[in-house]
């Protein structure tokens, strides 16, 4: 049971203090250019000529990564002031003093996992953390020839699915769902 509080506690701390993050990238995101091409035409296109012209969307992918940078880094250094850390404190407690019955424990938690969230959180890295969440990888542009008795596309995204499921932090998720 206090395991349960404790990680529904850094979950909640986490996504108010992202949501915030989000609300400013969002305005900047939306302005920027992002240029898409037709996925439809370009399959009609490979039955006729048995040749694919794939292109995913293409994003300015420097921009993106450079704004999550940039946002990212603003978020840590807000959640590592002390002022930003005792308002968060100060607003967790107000809300464990709410709970009537679990308020001793409430706040035993608050206090317990704060610290280390906050440790945490001066710990990452803004180009670590928009690594994480796929905002600074590699976006492919690739074309390959079809030929009839292999597909190359199945066998690179079987590939790609193949390597995100290794990955301790997509095996979590699976496993959450």
């Amino acid at each position: 049971m206090d395991m349960r509080i404790g990680v529904l506690f850094v979950l909640t701390l986490s996504a108010a203090g992202s949501t915030a993050a989000r609300q400013m990238a969002a305005t900047e995101i939306f302005r920027t250019a992002i240029k898409t091409y037709d996925i439809s035409a370009i399959l009609k296109n490979q039955e006729r000529e048995k040749h694919i012209q794939t292109s995913y969307t293409v994003t300015k992918k420097d921009e993106v990564c450079t704004l999550c940078e940039e946002f990212a880094a603003q978020a840590l250094d807000y959640m590592a002031e002390n002022q930003t850390q005792t308002e968060i404190l100060e607003t967790l407690h107000k809300t464990c003093s709410q709970l009537t019955t679990f308020k001793q424990e409430c706040i035993t938690l608050v206090d317990y996992y704060s610290s280390i969230f906050f440790s945490y959180i001066a710990s990452v890295q803004s180009d670590d953390l928009c690594r994480k969440y796929n905002l600074c990888h590699e976006m492919e542009i690739f074309s390959a020839k079809l030929q009839e008795d292999s597909c190359s596309i199945c066998q690179h995204a079987i590939s790609e699915v193949l390597v995100k499921l290794k990955d301790p932090d997509t095996q979590l998720e699976i496993i959450d769902l």
